[in-house]
Order: structure tokens, then sequence, then C-alpha cells
């Protein structure tokens, strides 16, 4: 951690970043117990994450996520999980079965699925004490009825999990526009997740994700 060099970008209204704050070592930031950030990332790292795999701390109400290296921070109070193409998360691979297709594109995440299911997660849970609404802005669209071709919004203590397994779920069976999860009966730290899910190999469902935020 000693050699690497990090930078604070400042979040802009449109959800993208700048390059507002200079390049300064981990080491050289304090936080307000006097403690550096580079302090704080090792010890976490140490206890609950390693360096192949996402952590987090909590920094005055804020999370910093920490993905390969990289801080992210994150409002609790309007966290944006995805922003067509920026992931303030590195989202991962989900729960996988059958036949289908999932990619990161310039803009969007996409997932498909005929006869099987496919999904997306947040690497690690987000917390979601002071949001009410989950939502996505989605394109979903499917071949016809057949198997029940469908997108699934999911909130979940459980990553790795299929579309059945969850603590909260909103569902689409095809939309262009905003799905809405309600989540103001949850308190904590919860996954997030995606998925498309198709039980004939006679249909199929597409799915196209451009943003994931809570409000």
């Amino acid at each position: 951690m000693a050699d690497k060099n990090f930078q604070m970008r400042r979040k802009k209204a449109d959800g993208s970043f700048d390059n507002y704050f200079p390049v300064t070592k981990a080491a050289n930031v304090n936080m307000n117990d006097g403690t550096t950030v580079e302090a704080k990332v090792v010890e976490h790292l140490a206890t609950k994450a390693t360096e192949s795999i996402a952590g987090h701390v909590t920094v005055d109400g804020q999370t910093i996520f920490v993905n390969n290296g990289e801080l992210t921070l994150i409002n609790p109070n309007n966290p944006i999980l995805y922003n067509h193409g920026i992931e303030n998360l590195v989202w991962g691979t989900g729960y996988s079965t059958g036949t289908g297709v999932q990619s990161k594109e310039t803009d969007h995440l996409h997932l498909e699925a005929v006869n099987g299911e496919r999904a997306y997660v947040t690497p690690v849970k987000v917390d979601l004490s002071n949001i009410t609404t989950l939502k996505a802005d989605v394109a979903v669209t499917r071949y016809s009825a057949v198997g029940n071709p469908t997108f699934y919004l999911i909130v979940s203590s459980n990553p790795a999990g299929s579309a059945s397994v969850y603590d909260a779920m909103q569902s689409s069976l095809g939309l262009t526009g905003i799905l809405a999860l309600d989540v103001s009966a949850l308190t904590g730290e919860y996954y997030v997740r995606i998925h498309a899910k198709c039980a004939s190999d006679s249909s199929w469902l597409h799915a196209d994700i451009n943003k994931i935020w809570g409000e």
C-alpha cells in the first residue's frame, strides 16, 4: 500500500468525476481521528478484505469502497451504483445457469437469458438505511411469454443467489424506463443484484441496464 498513489476525485452533478483534487499518497491524507487513509484501508483489508476482494470503510458517515486499489466515495443518501458505464462499484458476475449472455458495454450492462439465468451483483454490501427506493433505468424486452422471461432488481444478504433468493425484489416482464424497488422496510447492508431469467429455449429476455441508484 505504501508505494501506491491515490487521487480523491470530485463527483459532478451528472455522475461523472473530475480530477479537481491533486494526486497524493494515501499516507499523506489524515482523517478526523488522526489516522491516515492508508492506515485505515490497510486495517480494513486485513480484517474484512484482501487485495483481490473488494472491501469498504466508513468515514464521517460516507462509505469509501475499495475496488482493486481504487477508492470510491458513495453518498449514503443518494448512492449511484452504476451510471451509463461508470461503475462506482465494480459489478461482478452473479448466479449463472443454462444459456445466456452478459456483458459490460460502453454505457450499459447487458443481460440475456434463453432457458437460463444471468446476473450481475455488487462486490460488497450497500447500506440501505438512508434510502427508501432502489431504482434502475432499464430497457427490457422479451420474445414471448413462454418460459416467463423476467428481469429482476434484487437486494439480498446472499450475493450468489438465484432470482428466487432475495430480501426485497421487483420484477419486469418488459419495460423501457425506471424500475423501482421499495426498500423502506430494510435497514443495514445488502448486496444489490440484477437478473435476467427465462425457463424456455423457445423464448428469450434481453435487458440493458443504464443506471442503478437509490433515493
